[in-house]
């Protein structure tokens, strides 16, 4: 395989990787539901099952930017409810150019 067939080829897998997480977790609700009639409930229990995952992917970011010496403002590991969904973290950061904001984005392809 040459380089540009590798890529492709791994923007695909990993487009497909999305999806089947995305649905995973929504029958893992969906199945949740049928036992525990909280949505509160349910949510904070995915929250803390995804939240090494969640330490994991948020530091990735995080690293990245400070490798690229890109001042951090904010770092949110912890699971926050907002107009009903979830947002298990995010990390804020100055944003100084495309290529910088690419490498942080997609640093937890690297590392998870």
């Amino acid at each position: 395989m040459n380089g540009s067939t590798s890529f492709f080829t791994s923007i695909i897998l990993l487009t497909i990787l999305f999806f089947i997480s995305r649905l995973s977790l929504q029958r893992l609700f969906h199945l949740l539901h049928r036992y525990i009639n909280n949505n509160n409930m349910i949510y904070v229990g995915i929250s803390i099952l995804l939240f090494p995952g969640t330490i994991i992917h948020e530091l990735s970011h995080a690293i990245m930017a400070m490798i690229l010496q890109l001042k951090i403002h904010d770092i949110h590991i912890f699971p926050e409810w907002k107009n009903g969904q979830i947002k298990l973290g995010s990390v804020s950061y100055v944003k100084k150019d495309v290529f910088r904001s690419i490498l942080v984005g997609v640093a937890p392809l690297f590392v998870g």
